[in-house]
């Protein structure tokens, strides 16, 4: 099963907006439903059967992110609530310090913002690159800074799909230069 997002970052009137799309695959599921959550600081999370995808608190601070799997038995962000557990903190920064002290480290690509600032994390079980986004940034299911592989990406398929999605994301980005362009 290949790995199936694309996810982005821009920054449009002083504010960032993330978005997340994903990709049919056989035997996944799409149902997703925003659920409210009234932990400590309570939070909306984009929820399904297979786990929680992206969110955000009440106090501005949102995340989301692609899997990309380069080691056997790496975590998965969307996994037994580690959303949750992100979005107990209040500051961009808190989270980047908690995905860095987070064992095992979970994979992928994550973007965090509170609307005024945003960071993206290439994150591969042994190491995580900051990236800080000063406009907009694109991610798929392939690392641009970190030297790991998907463990999928010796497929032709998957390696020209993740770009071509990358290259696509990219070019409509560009373009986008209000909520409504990021919703179309």
């Amino acid at each position: 099963m290949f790995e199936i997002c694309t996810t982005g970052a821009k920054k449009i009137n002083g504010y960032f907006y993330l978005f997340k799309t994903r990709d049919p695959a056989p035997g996944w599921i799409w149902e997703d439903s925003v659920k409210e959550f009234n932990d400590e600081v309570k939070k909306l999370i984009v929820c399904n059967d297979d786990g929680m995808y992206g969110g955000m608190n009440e106090l501005g601070l949102g995340m989301t992110g692609t899997y990309i799997k380069v080691k056997e038995g790496q975590a998965a962000y969307f996994d037994d609530e580690y959303m949750r557990k992100v979005l107990n903190e209040k500051t961009v920064k808190e989270v980047v310090e908690f995905i860095k002290n987070f064992h095992p480290l979970m994979g992928g690509n994550l973007i965090i913002s509170d609307g005024e600032k945003c960071f993206a994390l290439e994150v591969g079980p042994d190491r995580i690159e900051v990236i800080e986004v000063k406009d907009s940034i694109v991610m798929t299911n392939h690392f641009q800074k970190l030297q790991y592989q998907s463990l999928k990406y010796n497929d032709p398929v998957f390696h020209e799909w993740t770009h071509a999605r990358f290259n696509r994301a990219t070019k409509l980005l560009k373009r986008s230069n209000s909520r409504k362009d990021l919703e179309n």
